[in-house]
């Protein structure tokens, strides 16, 4: 995959493994811990469904190479997961809330709307356990405070419009039988903390291949959202597809369209195209 200038902002990683050795593991993190500078070294903690590496902040090329060396511990140490493990990624929006509170606002309502319309097409990558409203720890859009109304993206968007400060962001998806709404699978609430947008969506994974490529794509969905004017029309796939397919093929055509729509606006190259692609398929 080719590292773009848009994919050059500070992000972070939470890798949550169910089972290895994890006593190997940890003494291995620790060992390259004293070769680097302080604000780069890696935590190994308990986490509900067994242990969780945490990355410092990292950023670019060097960040993307520290992150591989992790993953070659946790692989060279049987790290093994679960569907109860996750994958969590922190993506930085100091600059957002630098720029003032509106700026901070606007931007996470597009970054919102942009996830929302393509959040099918995303979870066609995602197996089973992290697709839909089926993990109680990354609820999506499918279902909220509102989802009586069964409302489509038309509606979503209405209601992300219509949000006006940051408690209303943070509070978009309340629906959460824990008790909090940082349970979803973009997670606002970490701004708070880390001054971070937490996308909590991806399965748990020790494969270097599909970490990156999850990483790299956020990296570039997320700068769409610092433009004005990115988002397209939300009938304009029911419109580009027709109504001459089946049930079954025009579902398989509109998540095609989506995974093609969701790799320009990430400024995916022919590598990165191609892997998402077989992905979804793959779980479909």
């Amino acid at each position: 995959m080719k590292f773009t200038k848009k994919m050059n902002r500070k992000f972070g990683v939470e890798i949550e493994l169910s089972s290895g050795d994890f006593s190997a593991m940890q003494t291995e993190i620790s060992q390259y811990n004293q070769g680097v500078a302080n604000d780069q070294r890696w935590t190994f903690k308990y986490e509900h469904c067994g242990r969780e590496i945490v990355s410092p902040i990292l950023q670019g090329k060097k960040g993307l190479e520290a992150l591989e060396t992790i993953m070659k511990i946790v692989k060279r140490n049987n790290g093994r997961v679960s569907t109860s493990c996750g994958l969590h990624v922190h993506l930085d929006i100091t600059e957002w809330g630098q720029q003032g509170t509106e700026t901070l606002i606007e931007n996470a309502k597009r970054f919102t709307k942009l996830y929302a319309k393509y959040e099918d097409g995303i979870d066609s990558i995602m197996p089973e356990s992290r697709k839909r409203m089926n993990n109680q720890f990354c609820y999506g859009y499918k279902r909220n405070n509102h989802a009586s109304e069964n409302m489509g993206v038309a509606g979503m968007f209405e209601k992300i419009d219509a949000i006006s400060n940051y408690s209303q962001l943070k509070d978009f998806q309340n629906w959460s039988s824990y008790g909090s709404f940082r349970y979803s699978k973009v997670n606002w609430y970490a701004f708070e903390k880390h001054s971070t947008v937490e996308v909590r969506h991806h399965s748990a994974t020790t494969q270097w291949k599909k970490l990156k490529n999850w990483v790299l794509f956020l990296l570039g969905f997320i700068a769409v959202a610092e433009k004005r004017n990115t988002i397209a029309p939300v009938n304009r796939q029911q419109t580009a597809l027709g109504c001459t397919m089946t049930n079954s093929n025009y579902a398989n055509e509109r998540l095609d369209h989506q995974i093609d729509r969701m790799m320009k606006l990430a400024g995916a190259d022919a590598e990165m195209k191609q892997y998402f692609k077989s992905r979804s398929n793959q779980m479909r």
